[in-house]
């Protein structure tokens, strides 16, 4: 539970930070977060995969 505490706590930080910046700016905060994102939620996967022992993302594969 503390992993997804502390991404929550870096989610709201960074989007105080991106609520005062150029369009730019933004974009490249938006950019960040949905890697950041897709990094917990392969992560997240992976470890319910090697957990339940099922191939969750129909990828032929547990835990990849």
């Amino acid at each position: 539970m503390g992993l997804f505490w502390d991404i929550l706590q870096q989610s709201q930080i960074s989007k105080r930070k991106a609520e005062t910046g150029s369009l730019e700016d933004r974009v490249a905060w938006l950019e960040r977060e949905l890697q950041v994102t897709q990094q917990v939620l392969y992560r997240t996967l992976t470890q319910l995969e090697e957990l339940t022992g099922e191939d969750l993302n129909q990828n032929q594969e547990i835990g990849s």
